[in-house]
């Protein structure tokens, strides 16, 4: 730009109406005065441009664009009074033509919608409208869509573009596209998948049929047998070096391939079939594992080493003798294998043992502690319900439970109470 006044008044007139032009978009063009400030200084020259460094260095804050303003407007002013006192020195030339008259006239903004003084885009009757509505307006009126300013078409226009989708038309006159929502429904109940299988009879090496298992898959593009089946058939395998790719992309290294023969169990039908070797080609299906780890679970088990006899005898004892009080407890009788009449005399050989543990609790305070509790838990529930622990392994027969004593009639507390596997389980 050269160093004239008039350049400096286009030059602050242009800023000033673009600026407005952005305020009536709604844009905050009052915190943009840092970059407004470097764009304007890199449009002077170089004499004006050097005048503003020594002007903004005498300021006591930061330059805002009002300085600036202010400063050309100056710069303009004394430029002006320069260039008038120039033509004063130089001789008039007069010319044989005729003086005309010229007079410069100062355009106006005038709104092509309302006729006020005003630009389109600061229209408020323009605003209220809808965008459809703006843009038959502004097709009617001949004005650039791109700016809103006659005179020109849209295609020739050098102005900005829309804030929102960057295409060429004024920001008023943007169409919202309507967003697509798309709700996913999941749901996280757990169904089981009924796959088909069959049972076929498989020619071995030797001649003989073994029947397998089948698992029927219409999308595989290739057959597979497991290396298990492979040994117990003695089949043939051929090495081969190869992947087979799975759900996610997951690759899984093939080493063998065989052939074999399989026969339906139903018909005469036969067929031979060129199959991979795997390791394992799913989960047993049906899940017979899980099934008998299911039912060992809910019921109890049997064992074999349990007579008949003695496991029916303590179903029968069981349901007689077991009852529950009302605050939850179970009562149960302790069963024998024979009458009570059939005890022998063991007073005599519980009392003595209770009189040699008093001579003992004298000189063990640790078995002193453990008899006591123990004779707390003998009135209060009548049986010792507690296991007590103890390093020394000879405390409990101390105390009297010996299971291995015998009564007068040479019987043990092992054989005559009877040990029923249920019961024990439970």
């Amino acid at each position: 730009m050269q160093e004239s006044s008039a350049a400096l008044r286009q030059l602050i007139d242009t800023v000033s109406k673009n600026l407005r032009a952005l305020d009536s978009l709604d844009e905050k063009t009052q915190f943009w005065d840092t970059l407004i400030i470097y764009l304007v200084a890199s449009k002077l020259d170089s004499v004006t441009l050097r005048h503003w460094e020594v002007y903004k260095n005498t300021l006591n804050a930061k330059p805002v664009l009002q300085n600036l303003k202010t400063y050309l407007k100056d710069r303009a002013d004394l430029l002006q009074t320069l260039e008038e006192k120039h033509k004063q020195n130089h001789v008039d030339i007069k010319s044989n033509k005729p003086a005309q008259n010229q007079t410069s006239t100062s355009r106006s903004p005038s709104c092509p919608l309302c006729k006020a003084q005003h630009y389109l885009f600061s229209c408020p009757d323009f605003k209220q409208m809808t965008v459809e509505k703006r843009i038959e307006k502004v097709s009617k009126m001949n004005v650039c869509s791109n700016c809103l300013y006659p005179g020109h078409e849209r295609k020739t226009c050098r102005g900005g573009t829309c804030k929102y989708c960057s295409l060429k038309h004024n920001t008023l006159l943007h169409i919202e596209k309507p967003k697509s929502s798309s709700i996913t429904c999941t749901s996280t109940q757990q169904t089981s998948v009924l796959l088909s299988t069959t049972l076929v009879d498989v020619l071995g090496s030797d001649g003989t049929f073994h029947t397998a298992r089948c698992l029927l898959d219409n999308g595989s593009t290739s057959s597979y047998v497991t290396k298990n089946l492979c040994t117990r058939l003695n089949l043939t395998l051929e090495s081969i070096n190869g992947s087979v790719s799975g759900i996610n992309g997951q690759k899984t290294n093939i080493l063998y391939r065989t052939n074999i023969q399989i026969k339906s169990l139903h018909n005469s039908f036969t067929m031979n079939s060129s199959c991979l070797v795997l390791d394992e080609i799913s989960n047993l299906i049906p899940n017979i594992h899980q099934l008998s780890r299911f039912w060992e679970l809910d019921s109890l088990s049997d064992s074999q080493n349990t007579d008949p006899c003695d496991a029916d005898a303590c179903e029968v004892i069981f349901k007689q003798t077991t009852t529950r009080q009302s605050d939850g407890r179970f009562v149960v009788t302790i069963p024998f294998k024979m009458s009570p009449d059939c005890l022998g005399n063991s007073y005599y050989q519980a009392k003595k043992r209770f009189l040699c543990l008093e001579n003992r609790t004298d000189d063990e305070s640790t078995l002193l502690e453990i008899a006591t509790g123990v004779n707390t838990e003998l009135k209060k529930y009548q049986f010792p319900l507690r296991k007590w622990k103890t390093n020394c392994p000879a405390v409990l027969r101390k105390l009297g439970f010996d299971n291995d004593s015998k009564d007068s009639n040479n019987l043990t507390k092992e054989l005559e109470v009877i040990a029923c596997p249920h019961a024990r389980q439970w």
